[in-house]
This record gives structure tokens, C-alpha cells and sequence, in this order.
């Protein structure tokens, strides 16, 4: 509007004024949108339409006359036919596909209520399952089935923060819906927590002898346990359903009046239990396990009283409004893109496109085009995605091809001039549409195939029987158009600055491996604080993870033309070894926060750091991982022939760094420890009314986990030695 409101018909001759006026504020709107941080679909309409209106605006010869301003709306430039379409097909689809056959709102709130209620019975069923399994006294592979259901929990839980993430668009976080929202996004993170201390409570329950002790602890605590964890179940599940409706009732006090007093309960019988088993009351070997899952248990509890409170008291849940998500929003524009390269290849690959339509391609193209710079706006890729860029470019060019010609075909053998030739034409659309939407949802790599598949068929299929069947002239300049485009932006993705997605991978899965071992040695430091920040630090491991696994997925699509082929499994066993070191470096931040946060425990902490043992055991952790990270990043680097050696050379150098396994016997090591843990708790005299605050149960806790990460990083240096310098030895000798 702006540029017709200046010249109002456009562009007379070549090079005028007008022409200069075009160029300059095409230039500098389009620059505008590469280079700040806007939102992928806002970059990609913005330039698509922009491109458009700026080539007729261009064309000396064009007839189309856009509007001056908004009090003179003009639209006899475009075809209306579409726009009317496109209202009328938003319309259907909120009408007919909004509510399902059973009456149902299929929205994403909706789902998110639908998913948190199935969570929360789950949760409470999967807690019973590991209690009375625990309760046991011999190992057996239900263990293995536990785990598996542990697994399940944590998908769960990330189907609910999924359909959350899609609803704030149905509320905006207002009113009653808004308020549902909030509760069950403090319960998605409640969840989160549990699901932590569940993977844990696996590898604790895989690790128990279940010895003569542990029958005799058992016996003396299973009915207190099995009564925590029944009033905890029914809490949950009774705040879920609460959450889920959007309403404060008054509080069901005898309900929370049980879960508090079941908590002290155990407490008082686990600590009467350790008394008589162990003949004393002291933290022993054998307990590790069994004071882990106390203080799990207990912790469990935690959780599940506190979203009571808060959904129950009608406390109030954090809301994002549309003005603050609207500021928000504004705030992150100004931000240029760090990938310097990202936004080099952006500016040639749409730049380069608009010219090549700007001047056109004889027997191709008309110059004034703006297909190819409108198709190419929608196909650059994010910083490092290369690999997926070019697989979605081509999966667009076959879904649009494939359903060029499969609607052509289709409709010479579905649409005859006959009577029934609108019948068997609905019945082969309606047929061609499932395949193809069944294709777009179910592969989650074939997505793009289904939609465009449909599209371009449906254009083919709705022509009136006679008409010729054949691709015509528009539709095959249409398809050379589409190619033209890909090749240009494939070409810029490849060739110009866009970072290796195998490189972006290695600094990803070495920085989570560097914040799990620094988390690691700082919670034993004494002169380092302890940031008490539980959820920031565990939001940091998530992402971090997920960005780790993101990447991966994405170096084993990239277009290694000049480098070796990425070593996907090496690099996918990698990351889902540290899952559980992620999980155990969160579950030792809470014990120590714990700590941290009560001062008559600083006696337990000090015990636990001033042990030689102890000492030892985080230098082997800290030195290990962090050799073995440098080994493994050596490995997955391998890029070109010259480098192939490159992982010999750095296995060399680490195995003379690389401290030897710990010379005093693990036994021995614990014994000590231990001494020294009971000694710091007699110090501190703290009498606790549940096991989430007992000195035991969190000196127990603080040991498991340590030991477990010990383990953890042994087998990641033996794994990363193996395929490190096993295979290069290997390779140099053949």
C-alpha cells in the first residue's frame, strides 16, 4: 500500500524513479526479515507475499493495480477465487473437524485434560507397582517391566506439556480455561520431578541384593509404605481431577490430613526398622538402596502435597496475557542471528531467486516473475539444518510432481462423461485425500509429501470429464518453477556458511556432558556455592538433552558431500547413555539443595567431602568424564581421510592422562565414607518428621548417586576407548 500510495501505477519505465523507489524498499523490507529474530512463518510469509506485490509493482506492462491505502481496498489484482475458498475451507474445518463424532471439543486443551487424568492414574499405579515390588524379597524381571513403564511415564508426561504447548491460541490464558491451563502445566511439572526419582528408583531397584536385611526392613515398614503410597495416589489423582475442571472447591482437609500424617508415619517406622535390623542407628552398607527409596518415596509425597495446595487452596497460577506475549514477542525482533553464515546464505538464496525472476529464463520463465522467490522464502532452512532442508526441498518437489501426475492419471480413469462420473470422482478423492493425509500424519518424515500430494491431485481430479486430461502449460511451469527454486536454496544451504549439523551435534552432547560433570564436582566443593535454582538447573539438562538428540537426528540427514558419513550409531548410544547421568546429576542437585537449605545438615555435607574416599571418587568422575567427552567428540569428528587418524592420535594422548581406576577397593571406600556420614549426622542432632528431611536417608541418597555416576562414566570411557582406539588401531594397521 505504501509504494502505490506513492506512485499508483507502479513502475512506467524501466529504471525511474519508481523503479528505484521499488528496489530500495523491497530491499530493505526483505533485508529486515533475514536478519532480525523473527519467527520462522512470519519470515517465510512476509517474503513470499512481499515478493509478489513487488513484481508487479515492477512489470511496466502489468495490469494489476493494488490499493492506495485502506479506504480504497482493492483486491481486482489477485483472484478472488481462492481467498472465498480458503474462508470457506477454515469454516468446514472448524465446524466439522473441531468436534468429533462423540461430541468431544478435539482441541489442544483438551487433550492436555484428557492426557493429565490418564497420567496422574498411571502414576499412582506405577508408584504402587515399584512399593510393593520393593516390599519383596527376591529379583525378578518384573523389575525390567517397571523400568519399561517408567519409560512410558516420561512419554506421557511430554504428550501433556505437547498439548499445552498448543492451547495457550484456545484461552490466551483467561478466564476459566486459562486457569485450567495454569493447573496443569504446575502438574506437567510436578510430574517431571517424579518421573526423575522413577528412573532413578529403577536403577536402585536393579542394583538391590535383596539380602536378609532388606527382608527383615521390609517387614517392619511395608504397612506404613504401602499407606503412604495409597494416600499419595488418591491425592494425586483427586487434585488432577480438580485441576482439570477449573475450580477451587473448598479443601478436602481429611484427605490432606491423611497425606501428611502418612509421611510420619514411615518416618517413624523406617527409623524404629533401621534400629532393630541394623542393631543401631547408623547408616550401613546394605541400606543404600533402601534409604534411596524412602527418601524417594517420601519426596514423591512432597510433590504431590504441594500442587494439593496449590490447586486445592485456589492459589493463583502464573498466566501469560496477550500483552505481555505480545511485548515479549516484540522485545525478541531486535535480535540479530549469532550464525553469521545463516543469514549470508538466506540473503543470496532469496536474493538470488528474486533476480533470476526479476530478468527470467527464456523458454522457462517471463521475467517479473515471483515464483521462484516466493517458493524459495518457504524453503530456507534453520542454522544447521541442512540435512533436513534438503530432504523436505525434495519431499515438496515429489509430493507436488506425484500429485501432478497421479491426479491426471486418476482422474482419466475415475471422471468419464458418464452419469456416475461425479460419484466415482467424489469416491476416488475422497479415497486419494486419506492415503494422502494418512501419509502426512503417521511418517513423521513424509509429511510434506501428503499435503502437497493432495493439493495438486485435487486440482487434476475437480477438472469437468472431456476437459484434457494432461498436464497443462501452467501446471508444468508450476513444477519447473518449484525445482528451480529448490536447487537455488539447496545450493545456498550447502555451499554457502551453513554450519556442519555433525559438528553442531558434538558441541551439543559436549556441552551436556560438561554440565552434568562440572554439576558433579561443584555439589562436593565446599568452596563453591550451590545455585538452589532446582528447576532452572533442571530445565538446562532437558534442553540441553533435547537439543543433543535434535541435532543428532539432523547430522545423519546432512549432505555429507565432501566429509566421511556420520557415525549415527555411535553418536545416538552416546546420548542415550547420558539420559541417566542427566537424570542422576538432577536427582544429586535436590539432595544437596536439601541440604543446602537446612543448616543443621552442613555436618552431613562436610562428611561427605572431606573423606578421602570421597575425594577420590569425584576427581575419578570429573577426570574420566571429561577425558572421555574430549575422546568421543575426536571419534564423531572424523570428517576427512586426513582425520581419520586424528582419533589414534587423541586416544595416545588421553591414555597417558587418563587416571587409573580407583587403587583403594570400592568396599573399602564406601566403609569410609560411611564412617565419616555417620559421624557428621551424629554432629548435626536433627530430628525430622518425614524421610525427605532425614540425615540417613539423604546421606543414603548422596552416596547411590555418586556411586551410580561413577559407574555411569566407567562404562562411557570404556565404550568411547573401544570404538575410539580399538577402531583406529584397527584402521592403521590395515
Amino acid at each position: 500500500m505504501f509504494r502505490y500510495s506513492c506512485y499508483p501505477n507502479g513502475v512506467n519505465e524501466v529504471y525511474d524513479s519508481a523503479w528505484a523507489f521499488a528496489v530500495m524498499d523491497s530491499f530493505v523490507f526483505c533485508a529486515i526479515f533475514l536478519f532480525f529474530d523473527f519467527d520462522a512463518g512470519t519470515r517465510m510469509c512476509a517474503l513470499s507475499f512481499h515478493v509478489g506485490c513487488t513484481a508487479a509493482f515492477l512489470d511496466p506492462d502489468t495490469e494489476d493495480i493494488y490499493s492506495e491505502g485502506i479506504r480504497n481496498m482493492d483486491i481486482s489484482a489477485g483472484d478472488i477465487g481462492p481467498l472465498v475458498g480458503a474462508i470457506i475451507g477454515y469454516i468446514l474445518a472448524l465446524l466439522i473437524i473441531g468436534p468429533a463424532i462423540q461430541g468431544n471439543i478435539k482441541s489442544g486443551l483438551a487433550h492436555a485434560q484428557e492426557t493429565a487424568i490418564k497420567l496422574a492414574w498411571h502414576e499412582g499405579q506405577l508408584w504402587t507397582g515399584i512399593v510393593k515390588y520393593f516390599r519383596g524379597s527376591d529379583q525378578t524381571i518384573e523389575v525390567d517391566y517397571l523400568v519399561q513403564q517408567a519409560f512410558l511415564a516420561q512419554e506421557r508426561t511430554a504428550q501433556l506439556n505437547a498439548n499445552l504447548g498448543n492451547s495457550w491460541w484456545e484461552c490466551f490464558d483467561s478466564g476459566r480455561t486459562g486457569l485450567i491451563r495454569g493447573h496443569l502445566l504446575e502438574l506437567h511439572e510436578r510430574m517431571s520431578y517424579m518421573n526423575d526419582w522413577l528412573r532413578g528408583l529403577g536403577v536402585a531397584m536393579q542394583s538391590e541384593d535383596f539380602g536378609a536385611e532388606h527382608d527383615a526392613l521390609m517387614s517392619k515398614v511395608s504397612a506404613s509404605m504401602l499407606r503412604l503410597n495409597s494416600c499419595t495416589a488418591d491425592l494425586l489423582y483427586h487434585s488432577c481431577c480438580l485441576a482439570i475442571g477449573g475450580y477451587s472447591p473448598e479443601l478436602d482437609s481429611y484427605q490432606l490430613d491423611e497425606d501428611v500424617k502418612a509421611p510420619k508415619a514411615f518416618k517413624e517406622a523406617f527409623e524404629q526398622g533401621r534400629k532393630e535390623v541394623y542393631k543401631s542407628d547408623m547408616l550401613a552398607e546394605d541400606s543404600i538402596e533402601e534409604h534411596f527409596v524412602a527418601f524417594a518415596l517420601s519426596s514423591y509425597a512432597d510433590y504431590v502435597e504441594m500442587l494439593a495446595e496449590d490447586v486445592l487452596s485456589g492459589s493463583k497460577v502464573k498466566r501469560v496475557s496477550i500483552m505481555q506475549s505480545t511485548i515479549d514477542g516484540i522485545k525478541s525482533i531486535p535480535c540479530l542471528n549469532p550464525d553469521h553464515g545463516y543469514m549470508v546464505r538466506c540473503f543470496v538464496a532469496f536474493f538470488g531467486s528474486a533476480f533470476i525472476g526479476y530478468v527470467g529464463v527464456p523458454g522457462l520463465m517471463k521475467p517479473y516473475s515471483a515464483g521462484v522467490a516466493s517458493t524459495a522464502a518457504i524453503l530456507i532452512s534453520s542454522s544447521g539444518g541442512t540435512g533436513s532442508a534438503i530432504v523436505s526441498n525434495m519431499n515438496r518437489f515429489l509430493g507436488i510432481a506425484g500429485g501432478s501426475v497421479l491426479g491426471s492419471v486418476l482422474h482419466a480413469l475415475a471422471v468419464p462423461c458418464t452419469p456416475w462420473a461425479p460419484l466415482s470422482g467424489f469416491v476416488m478423492a475422497f479415497i486419494y485425500l486419506g492415503i494422502s493425509f494418512f501419509t502426512k500424519f503417521k511418517p513423521p518424515n513424509y509429511g510434506f509429501i501428503g499435503m502437497l500430494s493432495a493439493i495438486f491431485a485435487l486440482k487434476q481430479l475437480f477438472k469437468p470429464c472431456g476437459q484434457d486430461e494432461s498436464i497443462g502449460r501452467a501446471e508444468f511451469e508450476s513444477l519447473q518453477t518449484q525445482m528451480l527454486a529448490i536447487f537455488v536454496s539447496t545450493a545456498a544451504d550447502v555451499f554457502i556458511g551453513n554450519q556442519s549439523a555433525g559438528h553442531l551435534a558434538c558441541h551439543s552432547y559436549k556441552e551436556l556432558l560438561h554440565t552434568v560433570l562440572e554439576s558433579s564436582r561443584d555439589a562436593f566443593d565446599p568452596k563453591k556455592p550451590i545455585d538452589a535454582d532446582r528447576r532452572a538447573f533442571r530445565g538446562k539438562l532437558v534442553g540441553q538433552y533435547a537439543q543433543a538428540e535434535l541435532i543428532g537426528h539432523e547430522a545423519t540427514i546432512e549432505p555429507r558431500i565432501y566429509r566421511l558419513p556420520w557415525n549415527g550409531s555411535f553418536y545416538d548410544k552416546l546420548v542415550e547413555q547420558s539420559y541417566q547421568d542427566t537424570v542422576n546429576s538432577g536427582l544429586l542437585r535436590f539432595a544437596i539443595v536439601e541440604v543446602e537449605r537446612n543448616p543443621k545438615l552442613k555436618p552431613l555435607l562436610e562428611a561427605m567431602t572431606s573423606s578421602p574416599a570421597a575425594k577420590a571418587i569425584i576427581h575419578e568422575i570429573y577426570a574420566r568424564g571429561t577425558l572421555s567427552v574430549a575422546l568421543a567428540v575426536a571419534v564423531m569428528k572424523k570428517d576427512s581421510m586426513s582425520a581419520l587418524r586424528a582419533p589414534l592420535k587423541v586416544c595416545k594422548a588421553l591414555t597417558a592422562e587418563m587416571p587409573k581406576p580407583l587403587d583403594l577397593d570400592l568396599n573399602a571406600a564406601m566403609l569410609d565414607i560411611l564412617a565419616e556420614v555417620n559421624g557428621g549426622i551424629a554432629k548435626s542432632k536433627l530430628s525430622s518428621a518425614k524421610a525427605s528431611e532425614d540425615g540417613y536417608c539423604l546421606a543414603g541418597t548422596l552416596g547411590l548417586l555418586k556411586f551410580l555416576l561413577l559407574f555411569s562414566f566407567l562404562k562411557f570411557s570404556s565404550c568411547c576407548f573401544y570404538s575410539g582406539c580399538f577402531a583406529a588401531n584397527r584402521r592403521a594397521a590395515m
